[in-house]
């Protein structure tokens, strides 16, 4: 266990934050009508944070800062967006609202801090965290408004990384690499990272963010070129895509449930498709390099 604080907080941020902030809030989707997609776009060798609606139109660009902007995940109210930025220097956790506006630095480094997400009742924001930006990766929160770090998994072998909440809070799920990142699993703990467990065994490589359905009573991630469906107690793997020849990952479930979307990493161009692989349909066909979604809830809460 680390013994010293290897992340500080940007407290008074955090704080007014809180204020007016993520109120009950990513890569868990949330229910509700659906919204936009979120996501990091290459323009003019510059990578910002921009949104679509679902069909790909109505683009808009939510950053402008020199540098790189990605990770989009929103809360479960759909008004505010977690993203990552290295534009001080080193990528970090930033918050927004959906529109772009009182961009606010959460972390500072030295560790590089990676693809946020919201816990549902929006206090606090998980995330990957390297320290060195070079070493081995694990999970750890932030708490919004006192700026308390909480480290979930501690694996100085291994490397940690692409955590999602459960809609109902109470679970984390995460990929585990090995050292060498030529393996890894998708594993599951409680939000407070006791009671680890392994969910999947087999040898294919998994990468990016994993997500929850809506009703969290299936997980969707990568696996080799495709992305598989399974329950949150490792039982009832099922490939949905089956496509050897495209490599696609980084999902994002629908608030509805109806639709999952990803990114052809060939391509670098976001797609969705119904909840079983089927009826496939390009959103960012021609806006350039394109980097994993996140998908709005839009509701009242």
């Amino acid at each position: 266990m680390h013994t010293r604080p290897i992340l500080a907080l940007a407290a008074s941020a955090l704080v007014a934050a809180a204020a007016v902030g993520p109120a009950p809030s990513a890569e868990a989707t949330y229910p509700g009508a659906v919204g936009r997609l979120a996501f990091g776009l290459t323009v003019d060798g510059n990578t910002d944070v921009y949104t679509t609606r679902a069909d790909g139109s109505g683009l808009r660009r939510l950053t402008d800062a020199v540098g790189f902007d990605a990770c989009a995940a929103y809360d479960a109210t759909g008004q505010w967006i977690a993203y990552c930025s290295d534009r001080t220097g080193v990528l970090q956790i930033w918050t927004m609202r959906a529109d772009g506006t009182d961009e606010r630095q959460v972390t500072t480094g030295p560790g590089r801090a990676t693809f946020p997400d919201f816990s549902p009742n929006g206090k606090r924001i998980a995330f990957g965290l390297q320290d060195p930006p070079t070493g081995p990766a694990d999970i750890w929160t932030v708490r919004i408004g006192n700026g308390s770090l909480r480290q979930l998994t501690n694996t100085p072998t291994e490397h940690d990384n692409y955590p999602a909440y459960s809609p109902d809070g109470r679970s984390i799920i995460f990929l585990r690499f090995n050292a060498a990142r030529t393996s890894s699993q998708l594993w599951i703990m409680d939000r407070k990272g006791r009671h680890q467990r392994q969910l999947t065994f087999d040898a294919t490589l998994k990468d990016q963010v994993p997500d929850w359905r809506p009703d969290g009573r299936k997980i969707a991630y990568q696996a080799g070129s495709d992305i598989w469906l399974i329950n949150p107690d490792g039982s009832g793997q099922v490939n949905i895509t089956n496509t050897p020849q495209v490599n696609e990952y980084g999902v994002a479930w629908s608030p509805d449930g109806k639709r999952i979307a990803f990114l052809n990493f060939g391509e670098r161009v976001i797609y969705t498709m119904r909840s079983n692989g089927t009826d496939v349909r390009a959103v960012g066909a021609g806006l350039g390099v394109q980097f994993v979604p996140g998908w709005q809830p839009r509701t009242r809460r």
